[in-house]
């Protein structure tokens, strides 16, 4: 829900940022993907999609975010499961690569 939020953030900015709009939350058995669509008379609508981490599945991932027109998307992991997401969709969509890296106080 915060990756949802930091979107909605990127879309208010400034007409170079909103292509922007598109990000995937990376788990080890899934992945979350969510765009935000403009619409009919300046509506935006948020779409959510839920994929699988397997080969089949990042390639609906592919070709999800490509018949939509987002050659460009966000991407958070906590972990090495970004590696097969990236792996996929390089060469056709650029990912931002947002790793969240945990502290631990001492």
């Amino acid at each position: 829900m915060v990756f949802l939020l930091f979107l909605l953030l990127l879309s208010s900015k400034p007409a170079n940022f909103l292509h922007y709009r598109c990000g995937i939350d990376v788990h080890k058995d899934s992945l979350t993907a969510s765009l935000i669509l403009s619409r009919d008379k300046g509506k935006e609508e948020i779409e959510v999609r839920e994929f699988g981490t397997f080969t089949d599945e990042l390639y609906k991932l592919k070709e999800w975010l490509l018949m939509n027109d987002y050659p460009v998307v966000a991407m958070e992991s906590t972990g090495v499961y970004w590696y097969p997401v990236y792996n996929i969709l390089e060469g056709d969509v650029k990912v931002l690569l947002y790793l969240i890296l945990k502290t631990i106080a001492s």
